[in-house]
């Protein structure tokens, strides 16, 4: 049994959207945080959720080890990383625009966002990490300006982008940034149980990664990431996590936002 602290210096847990249950959140001696939340979803043109978060300005990552969840609904419970956009009647409306990057009770990790492109909160199908039941993943987003990207990782060490970038233009210098969870089942409380919860100013991971065949090899590109001056580029089998089992191609650092690899054993951007 460990037991609870209040939550950390500039961070608030609060309700949006008037969910049907009173929502909390705390976090243990060792860092683990138990956020408890109600409400119908995160989705459509409002949102009904609990949510624990900071205030942050400029570019910010969140990156959170998801570790378990207690469900409310037995598909679609959400619990997960968000930026979310500060407007003066979000509490009570639940309306404003938001990235999550969620672990479901059984469809797997989705990221999903209430955006320019979308009013109506539209989410990835298929998922980003298709499972069946939740398992401990390593969940992140990333603010850049007005875009945001997701991430998840096996590990906390590789990163995986989840594929495109939402655009929100109610983004202000500051966003609200932290861990939510929605029951999807309004009345009744889910659990969402996270460690190694970090919140850190800048980015802090490479998105917009695209491949394409060059010869026989293939060449990546990405998004610049402000701050970033060049880059490393390594490769290992898609199956690989060790970073030490990483092979570092570039001799000299990269200054441009894309690598053309013709390694022996390429073939097409077949491997």
């Amino acid at each position: 049994v460990h037991a609870t602290t209040t939550l950390p210096t500039g961070w608030t847990d609060m309700d949006f959207g008037g969910p049907g249950a009173a929502g909390s959140a705390s976090v243990d001696a060792k860092g683990v945080w138990t956020i408890m939340g109600s409400g119908g979803d995160i989705e459509g043109t409002a949102d009904h959720f609990n949510f624990a978060y900071q205030t942050v300005t400029g570019d910010a990552t969140i990156t959170a080890h998801f570790v378990s969840m207690v469900p409310g609904d037995l598909t679609y419970t959400k619990v997960g990383p968000m930026i979310r956009a500060i407007t003066a009647d979000d509490v009570t409306n639940g309306d404003a625009q938001n990235v999550t990057m969620d672990m479901t009770t059984a469809v797997g990790v989705r990221i999903q966002g209430r955006d320019d492109a979308f009013a109506n909160t539209q989410d990835n199908i298929p998922p980003v990490l298709s499972l069946s039941q939740p398992q401990p993943v390593w969940l992140g987003l990333e603010r850049i300006g007005k875009n945001v990207a997701g991430f998840y990782s096996l590990d906390g060490k590789v990163w995986y982008w989840g594929g495109g970038t939402l655009t929100l233009s109610m983004l202000t210098d500051q966003a609200l940034i932290g861990l939510a969870v929605t029951a999807h089942q309004d009345g009744t409380l889910a659990t969402g149980v996270f460690d190694n919860v970090n919140i850190q100013q800048g980015a802090q991971l490479v998105y917009g990664l695209e491949s394409c065949p060059a010869g026989n090899g293939v060449m990546v590109s990405w998004q610049p990431l402000p701050g970033a001056d060049s880059y490393n580029v390594y490769r290992a089998p898609a199956s690989e996590t060790d970073l030490s089992k990483f092979t570092k191609l570039n001799t000299t650092t990269v200054s441009g936002t894309s690598f053309s690899d013709a390694g022996t054993g390429l073939v097409n951007n077949q491997q």
